[in-house]
């Protein structure tokens, strides 16, 4: 609420003879009055040399005139703007009183009404957010989603996979994912193991570290001329591949995709209480 020191009437004279016409001029809106001042009891105050002063007291609610001498006080108009049922006429003279005279409306008094009244513009504006919000909601929950439940076997998206092997290879450790891949593909069983196993003699260019046994039986069937079984390996592989890769991947960037998931969340919210403010 804002009150502001509007007149001072030095005489009696001066304040009997008030009609407040210039009320208007001062604080953007014409204000009714109710009441002349009471000069029967002004102008005792007054000859002891006490001024009369005229003040304005506002909120979003309603703004009141009243003339005061020392702790005398009588209110002579106002303006109820609750009254006012059209909410565009009532938002535009409470910003005449702003624009005018913001020590009885500042511009966060009504900036928080105005939060609470929205303009048709912002209703339109609030529909088209919240049209757009939805499907992109929709969205980051599917991502959140299959994030959660990723692994090198299972991945919800084409884009996720991407993402997850981008990652990967950043890390530097890509070579483990071409295992993975090279043994699904069925590539040469000879040129697996040369590069990403191998006998621990020579180093291999793509090391993968399977366990001694499961790369020993690989060795064997080769020396055999048999086609390796790679099962073991692989599922060795990706089981090093979830609890180490993924997790390392979901920890980085499920955070974020949460934070973006909960804004604009939020916005939808905001948006669609606005469509419901009048």
């Amino acid at each position: 609420m804002g009150t502001d020191r509007l007149w001072i009437y030095k005489t009696p004279d001066e304040l009997a003879k008030e009609n407040f016409d210039s009320v208007e001029g001062w604080i953007g809106v014409k204000v009714p009055i109710s009441k002349k001042p009471d000069m029967a009891k002004f102008e005792p105050l007054m000859k002891k040399g006490k001024s009369a002063e005229l003040y304005g007291t506002c909120d979003v609610k309603k703004l009141t005139l009243d003339v005061r001498v020392g702790t005398f006080k009588q209110v002579v108009g106002g303006i109820d703007f609750e009254k006012e049922k059209d909410i565009e006429k009532r938002r535009e003279l409470l910003r005449k009183i702003m624009n005018k005279d913001i020590k009885l409306l500042t511009n966060m008094e009504l900036g928080a009404w105005e939060n609470l009244h929205p303009t048709p513009d912002q209703k339109d504006f609030a529909k088209k957010q919240v049209d757009a919000l939805k499907p992109e909601i929709e969205k980051l929950k599917a991502k959140v989603a299959n994030l959660k439940n990723l692994t090198f076997d299972h991945c919800g998206s084409a884009e996720l996979t991407k993402q997850f092997r981008a990652w990967v290879e950043q890390k530097h450790w890509g070579h483990y994912l071409q295992f993975l891949d090279d043994v699904d593909a069925g590539a040469d069983s000879k040129k697996i193991y040369d590069t990403y196993i191998g006998d621990g003699k020579q180093p291999v260019d793509k090391p993968v570290n399977l366990d001694a046994g499961t790369a020993a039986k690989i060795k064997q069937a080769l020396d055999a001329n048999k086609v390796p079984d790679f099962a073991s390996s692989r599922a060795q592989i990706v089981k090093m591949v979830d609890t180490t890769f993924v997790d390392g991947f979901r920890k980085e960037t499920l955070p974020k995709l949460e934070e973006e998931l909960k804004f604009k969340e939020k916005q939808l919210a905001d948006y669609n209480e606005t469509l419901t403010l009048k």
